[in-house]
């Protein structure tokens, strides 16, 4: 007989009076999140400030042509490595070594950008 199955076992027993004291406690606690000067929301756990007005910022990559004019953006490394067909870590290295890359029968570099999202 299978003993972990929940099927043929009892519904565990679950003690609601300690977990109603833990979630009191997470309650109560100090928050993670801090008011800092002129209305900056300070992120404890992340070491950084909230951005404003609502905004997620994710850090994407750009291809720009060698006249710095965009080509093409991507939300992410990954997203970059899988269009051009390589490794996420290919990606990673032309970034950091900042050396022209061939595409579409183009000379182009990959720079790091900034994407903003309205947050859900």
């Amino acid at each position: 007989m299978n003993n972990k199955r929940l099927s043929t076992n009892e519904a565990p027993r679950v003690d609601r009076a300690f977990l109603q004291t833990k979630i009191d406690k997470l309650l109560n606690g100090p928050s993670n999140c801090e008011v800092v000067g002129e209305g900056k929301i300070w992120i404890k756990s992340l070491k950084r400030f909230r951005p404003k007005g609502g905004l997620i910022i994710s850090m994407g990559v750009e291809l720009q042509d060698q006249n710095g004019n965009i080509i093409k953006t991507f939300v992410s490394q990954t997203d970059c490595a899988k269009s051009l067909g390589v490794t996420r870590t290919t990606v990673a290295r032309w970034l950091q070594e900042n050396k022209p890359i061939l595409f579409e029968n183009k000379l182009v570099n990959i720079k790091k950008t900034e994407i903003q999202e309205e947050e859900e």
